[in-house]
């Protein structure tokens, strides 16, 4: 079940940008990457297909989308 979000819950839509990119920019380069390919993917990913894709170890990538979910990036939608 989904959520109805509002304006509100956003931060200000000013300051929405630097808001996101000082998260991003704590990251290093490989992963920044592997973001992009996510959010070009869609809502919904493949880590492994990114590992593939990337030629990263995929307990590397899942260990790097748990940073990044506490950081409120991704939502891990697995079981």
């Amino acid at each position: 079940m989904s959520r109805q979000i509002f304006a509100s819950d956003l931060p200000n839509t000013n300051e929405i940008d630097s808001f996101y990119h000082q998260i991003i920019d704590n990251y290093e380069n490989q992963w920044k990457r592997l973001l992009e390919s996510a959010a070009i993917i869609g809502n919904k990913f493949n880590a492994e297909v990114l590992a593939q894709v990337w030629d990263h170890e995929l307990l590397s990538v899942l260990t790097f989308l748990e940073s990044a979910e506490k950081d409120g990036l991704v939502t891990d939608l697995s079981d």
